[in-house]
């Protein structure tokens, strides 16, 4: 897939459909609220085991997780609308 001019992605939402922000936004924080709740379960669950370096490995995955929600974020603010 081609990116926009300058090597930018064509962003969240370009191939998939998604006509407005709001709803690509929406999308994000639904997968991060999704996300956060399976790694909090997973912490609750790795605490009660003192498994420390699951626990870990948990709190990892949720800072990649934050950190794809900001870049889906910003893709999606920052997307131009399609033709």
């Amino acid at each position: 897939m081609r990116g926009q001019p300058g090597g930018e992605p064509n962003g969240f939402g370009f191939r998939t459909g998604v006509r407005s922000a709001k709803v690509a936004v929406g999308f994000a924080v639904y997968a991060l609220v999704l996300g956060s709740i399976l790694v909090g379960a997973g912490v609750v669950y790795f605490i009660g085991h003192r498994e420390w370096l699951w626990l870990a490995l948990m709190a990892a995955i949720e800072a990649v997780f934050v950190l794809a929600f900001g870049r889906l974020v910003a893709q999606a603010r920052h997307r131009r609308p399609t033709p």
